[in-house]
């Protein structure tokens, strides 16, 4: 994690951005949490989309170990052709199969290494719930309304922490509004970004 921090804020510190609207996907939700909690006057606003701040239960622990014996017994090919359509809605997939196959194709060439950080990170993440509780900036939460790994209940468990949230569900989509929803997903964000600047401006 602490490398995705400072990935992120030597983009923000090359653009010369004192503050940003960072909007992290999944994982990158969780390391959009660790920015606010490390740093959190560089924020304007949160969003997570398809992203929550409570740690893995044992059980999902579990099945991410799974997923890096299987890194480790070098069945990179398998893992990756085996995740990417359980996060889309059944509907999309027979639809859009091409889309599953080039995510597929092109996880394929990520280092084995890289993938199974990414677990690992996952695994070890702290419960960041305070982080939104003591948040002073408004938090956008997008959710897929068949979303499995970050079910609507959870997501909506979530957004009462902070003082200020904009909920967003999507009807019909699953993990991967990006694909599966692409002009509702940035209309949301758009929006959000839109009344966060005339907040900004009000003042």
């Amino acid at each position: 994690m602490d490398v995705y921090l400072a990935a992120i804020t030597a983009v923000l510190d090359d653009l010369q951005a004192p503050q940003a609207i960072l909007i992290g996907h999944s994982l990158g939700g969780y390391a959009a949490l660790a920015f606010a909690r490390a740093y959190p006057e560089r924020l304007a606003g949160l969003g997570l989309f398809h992203s929550h701040p409570f740690a893995d239960p044992e059980d999902r622990k579990e099945v991410r170990r799974r997923g890096i014996e299987t890194l480790q017994a070098g069945k990179k090919d398998l893992y990756v052709t085996q995740l990417f359509p359980g996060l889309f809605t059944p509907e999309f997939g027979k639809a859009h199969p091409e889309i599953i196959q080039k995510l597929i194709e092109n996880a394929k060439k990520h280092p084995v290494e890289g993938i199974i950080g990414a677990l690992q990170i996952m695994i070890d993440r702290p419960d960041t719930q305070n982080v939104l509780r003591d948040i002073a900036v408004p938090v956008q939460f997008l959710l897929g309304a068949d979303d499995t790994l970050v079910p609507i209940e959870l997501g909506m468990k979530a957004s009462v922490l902070p003082a200020t949230a904009d909920v967003e569900i999507l009807d019909g989509v699953a993990h991967m509004a990006m694909f599966e929803a692409p002009q509702r997903a940035a209309d949301s964000v758009k929006a959000f970004y839109k009344w966060i600047t005339a907040q900004a401006i009000s003042f």
